[in-house]
């Protein structure tokens, strides 16, 4: 067994720095709006670096929000310094984690020289809402078409952003649910997804069986006196130092379940099985010991749903793949390298996103 050296710093080390700690609050009102202009990282930002790592990156590295609807979306964009991007990496992140904790997924995308997109989902991170809950799984669609809209437009301007084409998108659990959902919805609604491909990672479609929240009678009457319950933190990948971070030092860490967001799902998993298949490919990577979701049944509806472009099923990993440790996510790292190539096999850089002129 190797040890995972963590991008994180230790919240005793960081506290010697003198900086802000991260907040859901002071540090979500210091974010500006987001612009293509390279803005002088504020103190508080600069903590938020620190501290997930993104400080360590070779990369230039902006923040900001974004509108969608009543939401105010934390988006990052990363962009390689060490050579010109080939490509942009749209991530989203899984339900309770925020995008703090996906610097090691950026790390290695950037050695791909890819440029890499975060935002973190509503009620998540830095971005607004009531922490874990959401009333519709149509906010996340909203929250993807306002981002990409306006990061695209900032392309077409000829700012200083430089995210080019192919685009593509990873998402983890809760977020590879959004991703599929788009791509169902851009089939019924006959307009073009916002990426070219998509990889999926541990994705939801039905809770395990173990879950108890996956009933939903329970949850609407317990809904009617409370509006969360305290989470129950799981081993949900074999990385100590991870596990340790995130659960009892991450100080954005989320430590209830929204009864909101459960019963949003209930509503969620009857809507996607309304869907009619689509003709989109997916990547998809699962470990075989993943106890938050039911991943044998959520692989047979994707198998149902869409076109399986490669399977990766890891024997020894369980839901959380981006932080495993290092001898168990190797084949991820090559799945993804493997997933990257597909999109842009030349290796060049291509154009920036163009207008879709009709």
């Amino acid at each position: 067994m190797g040890l995972t050296p963590l991008p994180f710093m230790h919240i005793e080390a960081y506290k010697q720095t003198k900086l802000p700690m991260p907040d859901r609050v002071m540090t979500a009102a210091s974010l500006p709006e987001f612009s293509a202009g390279y803005q002088q990282t504020n103190p508080i930002l600069a903590g938020y670096q620190r501290l997930y790592g993104f400080d360590k990156l070779h990369a230039l590295h902006r923040q900001g929000f974004v509108r969608a609807g009543s939401d105010r979306i934390y988006v990052q964009t990363i962009e390689p310094t060490n050579g010109v991007a080939i490509g942009t990496v749209l991530v989203l992140h899984g339900y309770l984690e925020h995008s703090g904790l996906y610097q090691p997924l950026v790390a290695r995308l950037l050695a791909q020289h890819y440029s890499v997109v975060l935002m973190d989902l509503p009620g998540h991170g830095l971005s607004s809402g009531d922490t874990a809950q959401i009333t519709d799984f149509m906010q996340y669609q909203l929250m993807l078409s306002q981002v990409s809209s306006h990061l695209r437009n900032l392309s077409l301007q000829g700012q200083n952003l430089k995210l080019p084409k192919p685009w593509l998108g990873i998402g983890q659990s809760t977020g590879a649910g959004v991703w599929m959902e788009h791509l169902l919805l851009s089939d019924e609604c006959k307009q073009a997804a916002v990426v070219e491909g998509v990889l999926l990672l541990s994705p939801l479609i039905k809770p395990a069986k173990s879950a108890w929240w996956q009933h939903k009678q329970l949850i609407s009457l317990l809904a009617r006196y409370k509006s969360e319950m305290p989470r129950l933190f799981k081993q949900n990948n074999n990385n100590p130092a991870f596990l340790r971070f995130a659960q009892k030092q991450d100080p954005l860490r989320i430590t209830v379940l929204g009864l909101r967001w459960v019963l949003a799902v209930a509503e969620w998993i009857e809507r996607m099985h309304r869907y009619k298949p689509s003709k989109h490919k997916v990547w998809v990577a699962q470990g075989r010991h993943d106890q938050t979701v039911d991943w044998q049944f959520n692989l047979g509806f994707i198998s149902k749903n869409f076109t399986v472009e490669a399977m990766l099923l890891l024997d020894h990993c369980a839901h959380q793949l981006v932080n495993e440790r290092d001898d168990l996510r190797q084949p991820l790292d090559a799945f993804v390298s493997r997933f990257l190539h597909t999109f842009n096999p030349s290796g060049k850089p291509m154009p920036l996103v163009e207008s879709n002129t009709e």
